[in-house]
């Protein structure tokens, strides 16, 4: 009888033993799963992060480039307005000279004395 006892805690033993390893590999494979879980975790949030600020510097890049091309568009429509207001006052100028010539002619030509010439702001 007592050996079979013995025979039965011996075999107790070993199964506790064989068990308690496999929990060690268990909790050992948890382990490795587990940090390897956190490092792609960590990998995912550096790689977000970077993302965000590759978004950030873009938006920034595209704001100061549409502002440098308002800016450029604005300066050249200032030189249009000016360019055409020279030109069109030269035009009025030209104008008027070519007026007065004409109707300098008509009355020589009419043997008249010549008269003042009324100024377009007069006639009108």
């Amino acid at each position: 009888m007592a050996a079979r006892k013995k025979a039965k805690k011996a075999a107790k033993r070993a199964k506790r033993r064989v068990v308690r390893a496999k929990r060690r590999v268990v909790k050992a494979k948890r382990k490795v799963t587990r940090k390897g879980a956190s490092a792609r975790k960590t990998v995912r949030k550096v790689a977000r992060k970077a993302a965000r600020a590759a978004r950030k510097t873009v938006k920034t890049a595209k704001r100061k480039a549409q502002g440098a091309i308002k800016t450029t568009a604005k300066t050249v429509r200032e030189a249009t307005r000016t360019v055409e207001k020279v030109a069109t006052q030269a035009v009025g100028t030209a104008a008027q000279k070519v007026e007065q010539a004409t109707t300098a002619v008509e009355t020589t030509l009419a043997g008249s004395p010549p008269a003042p010439a009324a100024t377009p702001a007069q006639a009108a």
